[in-house]
């Protein structure tokens, strides 16, 4: 079993050394599984020790999407961007996530929707955010550090930092800490307590 999880890793492995011909940016040790695809290549940045799951899709149809290292993307994730999208430090999304930073314009009655025109507003995902799976985020959303947002909720508004957030649309539920602990959490630097992601546990001897 070990060994045939260090070859898919090792595949995946590839995958990510194959798109660093095309992508703007591909940072080392990242790990892009099977069936996934990136769209529209010169468009999306992705930093070190990324991983993304078997069957994501990454799309740019216009905007820029950049995905910050040590993030953690599971599987049937699917990131539409007609406007920006960045994904920060040590995040993660859990399976069947959808990040869409496009919308429909709706409030013209003489037309069918399908010929209006689009509205385009960047999402942004701060560092050591948790998606819950099925999570839903519209265009025009931020996302701040630390929050959680819970499995099946559809995100319509901004979250606040530390927060956890559930529902359809998405409603605070509590905050994760205290006042004083998410003033300590906002100072803590990850990169020199949590120097690697642990993908790469599964590659060590």
């Amino acid at each position: 079993m070990r060994f045939i999880a260090k070859l898919f890793f090792t595949l995946g492995l590839m995958r990510a050394n194959l798109y660093r011909l095309f992508c703007k940016k591909m940072g080392k040790g990242t790990y892009i599984m099977n069936g996934s695809i990136l769209l529209n290549w010169k468009k999306i940045s992705i930093e070190d020790r990324v991983y993304i799951s078997h069957s994501c899709k990454i799309h740019s149809i216009g905007g820029s999407i950049d995905i910050n290292h040590d993030v953690f993307i599971a599987s049937n994730c699917n990131i539409l961007a007609g406007a920006d999208v960045y994904i920060g430090r040590y995040s993660m999304l859990g399976p069947h996530c959808l990040l869409v930073s496009t919308n429909h314009t709706i409030d013209n009655p003489s037309l069918p929707m399908i010929s209006l025109p689009n509205l385009y507003k960047s999402i942004y995902i701060d560092d050591d955010v948790w998606l819950g799976a099925k999570v839903t985020v519209v265009a025009g959303v931020r996302i701040g550090r630390g929050a959680v947002v819970v499995a099946g909720a559809v995100v319509t508004k901004d979250v606040e930092p530390y927060s956890v957030v559930g529902g359809v649309p998405a409603k605070h539920i509590k905050y994760r800490f205290s006042d004083a602990d998410i003033e300590k959490a906002k100072k803590l630097d990850f990169a020199v307590i949590y120097p690697r992601n642990t993908v790469n546990i599964y590659l060590d001897e």
